[in-house]
């Protein structure tokens, strides 16, 4: 169907960009991810997985590990790679993201509070429960001081996280106080 359809126009533009500018070039990067998030969604792990793994090899290579495409990229894979179970090398990948993120943008940012966000959702997958809830505090924090809406997508993410995760931690009262 549509899927099928859509997988193919992706691959033609990834083999197109890789003949005009070889397979290392930050532009075959951003075709490998597009490749990997529907891969991803559909539940073809292991394909995605190998595709946001060159994505993050050329952008590494090509703009840095701070680059904002690379700490996506990287964020992306921690996703995939909690979707396998791979928690360690998901939490390993995660603060990968975070590091490169907060290089990028040293003070406050969303970027930084997202990669934050990707964290403790790995930690809280792990059973970390206490670092979670610190990630996720954090990264409200740093929401608030670059000044972005507590009702962003973000915000509500992280208070949402941290109500379950005080659920998981048989904290039903922590838990109400923000959801």
């Amino acid at each position: 169907g549509r899927f099928d359809e859509s997988m193919t126009i992706l691959q033609n533009a990834l083999d197109a960009r890789k003949r005009l500018y070889g397979a290392k070039h930050p532009t075959v990067a951003v075709s490998l991810n597009n490749i990997a998030m529907p891969e991803f969604s559909h539940g073809n792990f292991d394909d995605a997985e190998r595709h946001l793994r060159e994505a993050v090899e050329v952008w590494t290579a090509s703009k840095g590990v701070d680059n904002p495409d690379t700490v996506r990229g990287l964020r992306n894979l921690a996703a995939v790679l909690r979707a396998q179970d791979k928690f360690a090398e998901a939490e390993t990948i995660a603060k990968l993201a975070l590091d490169g993120a907060r290089k990028h943008s040293p003070e406050a940012s969303e970027e930084v509070a997202t990669s934050l966000n990707a964290l403790g959702r790995t930690q809280k997958l792990e059973g970390k429960y206490d670092e979670a809830i610190g990630n996720f505090h954090a990264a409200l924090a740093d929401l608030r001081a670059a000044k972005i809406e507590t009702t962003s997508s973000e915000s509500v993410l992280s208070l949402q996280s941290i109500g379950e995760t005080e659920l998981l931690r048989n904290r039903p009262e922590a838990a109400r106080q923000v959801l």
